[in-house]
């Protein structure tokens, strides 16, 4: 049997530390193939092949990002119900969002060829790097099946408690995409759509594997073959739930396809420092992400069950911890961006760019974190139409604005690098009025208990 985590009882600091802890060790093997796809093709294969990897990133996570936003929604769902102690509709609820992911799989396998080249195009993606961008984009989307498969699994193990399940396959997965990636560029000489395929192959082994132990799991949240199929109603539930995520997930990527649009027009020099960067911040947020998705299953199990007192408890402390971590993970990022940035390139230029975002963006980390950890507890609660508006308003709606409407007329990479404290702050203000003004705990049990 898996060791799942109730975290209905028991203290909540430990309890939320106890998750967050494989959850952070998940993250950190994660981001792992993005740095070392990063690393490896930019020792390897040059700056050009580097700045398509990072010029896809954006791309590749806005076409995948609808559906992580439905597998948000059945998580939510699934603690839930795992709080009621409901392992019918749990059962049913894992079948449905499998079989979504089945399908997505191979939607996304017939859009790749047709969806790419005018993407690159929109993204205004300079001709010397179009042919890199577009043969990584293409093969990573038409294999996004196994990232959804690996991530809905992670998904359904982490809302039941289990955080150490995914954990163990995540670092398989990670070493194997290290070794694919060293064989497809160092051993075969591919181009950059090398480390895209060694990314989908992982992925999808690993993803597999997940569906298969749930499948075989002898415990009461097991995945029944029987209900892997779509129902009406059970698809309105999870939609319900996941629809606002997904488009929150969706308009959040969209607006940083548009950054991406706008970084391209500062040359293949400030693409690639943007894309290291990137790959240096995401380790410093992994703490940040981890805590996020514990103080959400947190209030998920703790809402399914019905336990007001102990939500509000949890969230308080949540937010409290997110605001301190938050600002010492910058600070130390900040400190430390130099040497840093000297892993991913030599270039005096590439490291200068990314030291100047670093120096506008990382002292505003606490209002990106309070953000994050406030839509994990709307989404855990029920709620995520709250967080859907505060990130599509702000990431989405005003970061655009503010890009489409002002920064042509302050074309410098400064301007750009402040659109993001700009939204954070937006979105922080506005999800931490409607904590303070909603009574987000549902009223009736039974909409957690009954499928209608």
């Amino acid at each position: 049997m898996e060791k799942i985590l109730d975290m209905t009882t028991g203290k909540i600091p430990s309890m939320l530390l106890r998750f967050a802890w494989p959850v952070f060790l998940s993250s950190l093997f994660q981001q792992m193939y993005i740095v070392i796809d990063t690393l490896i093709v930019s020792r390897f294969l040059g700056d050009g092949a580097l700045a398509a990897l990072s010029n896809c990133e954006n791309i590749a996570w806005l076409i995948t990002s609808f559906m992580f936003g439905i597998g948000m929604g059945a998580s939510v769902l699934i603690g839930q119900a795992f709080g009621a102690r409901n392992w019918e509709r749990l059962q049913i609820l894992e079948g449905n969002a499998y079989a979504m992911c089945w399908i997505v799989s191979f939607v996304f396998i017939g859009l790749a060829p047709l969806i790419c080249k005018p993407i690159l195009i929109w993204m205004q993606t300079p001709q010397d790097v179009f042919d890199q961008s577009y043969s990584y984009l293409s093969l990573y989307i038409a294999g996004a099946g196994g990232i959804l498969l690996f991530n809905m699994g992670s998904a359904i193990y982490q809302a039941i408690g289990d955080a150490k399940t995914p954990l163990y396959y995540l670092i398989l997965s990670s070493f194997i995409n290290i070794a694919l990636d060293l064989t497809f560029i160092l051993v075969f000489h591919t181009d950059v759509w090398g480390a895209a395929l060694a990314t989908v192959i992982a992925e999808w082994l690993t993803g597999i594997g997940l569906m298969l132990q749930l499948l075989n799991s002898k415990a009461k949240w097991r995945l029944e073959r029987s209900k892997v199929r779509l129902q009406k109603e059970v698809i309105d539930d999870i939609l319900k739930i996941g629809f606002p995520g997904a488009i929150e997930s969706s308009a959040v990527s969209f607006a940083n396809t548009i950054v991406q649009g706008f970084i391209n027009t500062f040359g293949s020099i400030v693409m690639a420092a943007t894309g290291a960067f990137a790959s240096i911040e995401g380790f410093s947020f992994l703490p940040i992400t981890a805590f996020c998705q514990a103080v959400g299953t947190f209030t998920a199990q703790n809402v399914g069950a019905m336990q007001k007192k102990r939500t509000m408890e949890g969230c308080r402390f949540g937010l409290f911890m997110m605001g301190i971590s938050s600002f010492v993970l910058g600070m130390l990022l900040l400190w430390n961006s130099e040497s840093l940035m000297q892993i991913f390139s030599s270039d005096p230029q590439t490291i200068s760019y990314g030291l100047l975002r670093a120096k506008i963006t990382l002292w505003f980390y606490p209002l990106c974190g309070l953000t994050h950890c406030l839509a994990a507890i709307f989404r855990g609660a029920g709620k995520p139409m709250i967080s859907m508006l505060g990130y599509v308003l702000n990431w989405g709606l005003l970061r655009v604005i503010i890009l489409l409407f002002v920064l042509p007329h302050y074309h410098v990479y400064s301007f750009l690098c402040w659109v993001y404290p700009i939204t954070w702050l937006g979105s922080s203000l506005f999800l931490s009025w409607n904590y303070m003004k909603l009574d987000w705990f549902p009223e009736k049990k039974e909409i957690y208990l009954e499928l209608d």
